[in-house]
């Protein structure tokens, strides 16, 4: 049973419209867990208007119903719907509803309406390809939105961006612009290098190794998005070391958590992580837990 349509107003949808769970911001991509908005629901749990976006939204219960001018698109457990929420009017659930969505700015994507507006009367399945790795790359993504650092985070949207184009050129039978195929590799290259990062063995040439390119293709790929592989690398241990030490029940040396996020020796850990979060890994690991201490409901 579908609880009443939420009907899109001058002013979008109202916060009433479903409970957002959890969100992840970054920047131009939002990521949500929402679930159908029930009368014990809070009012800070409200539901936002994305706006002019596009919206992949992957059920994980429940049942939801989307309405665009004269058609309508329902979607159920295990597939994936993708929406253009400027042509939205309106949407039900039932109660039982939640899902997973990842929201772009359309202006980010680059695309023209007409090709947003093409997907948005079907639904994909998500046992493999694209929407499979977009549906994981979001719950992954909101699960870990505490570790991920600025440069973390910005490789996330930037991948579910070039993703999402991927799909539509695609879809639509286009080929891939050169500058998506060279996002792609990048990602790719990213991939590797947050799965391999606790690995001090790593260097640049492995990982272009890894993605089957040259070293000098996969640097100026990277040098064209405004990054370096090696910078990479140190992003991602330092993402790592981060992590570990904000875990509660962490126990583990400086020297151990040094070892298993990759860097050559405690020392050169030390002076790396201070230079970039301004105290020293022991230091950052208290202010981590007297953190954790003042927003103890009891505290």
């Amino acid at each position: 049973m579908f609880l009443p349509f939420a009907e899109r107003c001058a002013s979008g949808f109202l916060p009433t419209s479903a409970t957002v769970v959890q969100n992840l911001s970054l920047g131009s991509v939002q990521m949500n867990h929402t679930r159908a908005h029930l009368d014990r629901d809070r009012p800070d749990d409200g539901y936002k208007d994305p706006g002019d976006a596009l919206v992949w939204a992957f059920v994980l219960r429940g049942r939801v119903s989307v309405r665009q001018a004269r058609s309508s698109l329902e979607t159920d457990v295990g597939t994936m719907s993708v929406k253009h929420f400027r042509r939205l009017t309106s949407f039900r659930y039932t109660p039982d509803f939640s899902a997973l969505s990842i929201r772009m700015d359309s202006e980010a994507l680059g695309l023209s309406s007409g090709a947003l507006d093409a997907l948005s009367g079907t639904a994909f399945p998500v046992g493999d390809g694209l929407p499979k790795i977009l549906w994981s790359m979001t719950a992954q993504a909101l699960k870990s939105e505490k570790a991920l650092s600025p440069a973390a985070g910005g490789a996330v949207a930037q991948s579910a961006i070039d993703l999402t184009t991927a799909f539509v050129d695609d879809f639509l039978g286009r080929l891939t612009p050169p500058e998506v195929s060279r996002r792609n590799l990048v990602v790719e290259a990213l991939r590797h290098i947050d799965a391999y990062a606790g690995d001090a063995r790593l260097t640049p040439a492995l990982v272009a190794d890894a993605v089957g390119v040259s070293l000098r293709v996969l640097q100026k790929a990277f040098q064209a998005e405004d990054r370096s592989i090696s910078g990479s690398i140190l992003d991602a241990r330092l993402a790592r070391a981060a992590a570990i030490l904000a875990r509660p029940s962490n126990g583990s040396s400086i020297e151990r958590v040094a070892e298993r996020s990759g860097f050559a020796s405690p020392s050169s850990f030390s002076r790396t992580f201070r230079s970039r979060f301004g105290s020293s890994p022991r230091d950052w690991r208290r202010q981590q837990a007297e953190e954790r201490a003042q927003r103890r409901p009891d505290s």
